[in-house]
């Protein structure tokens, strides 16, 4: 009965240790997509900026379009960049969940055989 009650127990802690890891596991990719939805932001927030000055300082319409479609051309470039950066960063994340998935599963199948004699 004691063993059993052991058993149990450890299978307890280790599958609270699991969801904690899981849960760091999230925050840290959480944090890393916040950063780079700040950067994006950051990036329209300068698009804005240059659009005003171009504006301000327009001597004639055409000056004034010339220097819109420059800083677009610029904001799009740097989109692109800022989504390949992203699509990494997803497949890292992926990666990542996948690696803590088969550790984690291969542990939770080491407790049960443990836990759960042989019949």
């Amino acid at each position: 009965m004691n063993d059993s009650l052991n058993a149990v127990n450890h299978l307890s802690d280790h599958s609270l240790a699991r969801m904690a890891s899981l849960t760091d596991l999230s925050l840290g990719i959480f944090d890393r997509l916040a950063a780079k939805q700040m950067a994006a932001m950051d990036l329209l927030v300068e698009h804005g900026n240059d659009i005003l000055a171009h504006a301000v300082g327009a001597k004639d319409i055409e000056t004034l379009l010339k220097g819109q479609f420059e800083a677009t051309q610029d904001l799009t470039r740097l989109m692109m960049a800022e989504s390949r950066t992203s699509l990494a960063m997803a497949s890292q994340a992926n990666h990542e969940f996948q690696s803590w998935f088969k550790n984690n599963l291969a542990e939770v199948t080491a407790d049960l055989q443990q836990a759960v004699p042989a019949v």
